[in-house]
């Protein structure tokens, strides 16, 4: 706390408000998939201010209309978590609470994507949500990209050619 002077000479004490900084990245793995396969997204957080968050949540936007959250996967340093609340195409989880100074956490949770997806590149975005006292704030978003590859099944003959008789010795590659 600081004191200052007022204009009648009378000093007030200035009180500081406590601002929490929390900084987040996000990666997904694996980062290539073919469709029907399950990502895992991994969102690390760190408190790096000087006061404890009371409450910590991470809001993540996925392409819900390609990817599912699979249930029960959700887990903070590697211990089991509510499933997130989803309404409006968001994932809500509720990462901690009293996060203290410096402290670092791991959410991990996954998504399969659709069986019918559509080759090509998927962003999933995520920011944070937190609590300090009566005071709300946000971070910056983070987000992690999946590429949707095609399943692709070739097959090669080790001969061009063949007559009855002919041995013919396939590759099959997918």
């Amino acid at each position: 706390n600081k004191v200052i002077a007022d204009l009648d000479g009378i000093t007030t004490p200035e009180v500081e408000e406590k601002v929490a900084v929390v900084n987040l990245e996000k990666t997904a793995s694996p980062s290539t998939i073919f469709a029907g396969n399950t990502v895992t997204y991994t969102v690390v957080t760190k408190n790096t201010s000087q006061v404890a968050v009371d409450s910590l949540k991470l809001v993540d936007k996925p392409d819900l209309t390609n990817f599912t959250y699979k249930p029960g996967s959700a887990k903070v340093n590697g211990a089991p978590i509510a499933d997130p609340a989803i309404a409006g195409g968001k994932l809500t989880f509720i990462a901690g609470t009293n996060v203290a100074p410096n402290a670092v956490m791991t959410l991990t949770y996954e998504m399969s994507s659709k069986v019918n997806i559509s080759p090509g590149s998927y962003v999933n975005k995520v920011h944070g949500e937190m609590t300090v006292g009566s005071k709300n704030s946000s971070t910056g978003e983070k987000e992690a990209t999946v590429k949707v590859v095609a399943d692709v099944v070739t097959k090669e003959a080790n001969r061009d050619y063949i007559v009855t008789g002919d041995e013919v010795i396939y590759r099959v590659t997918f």
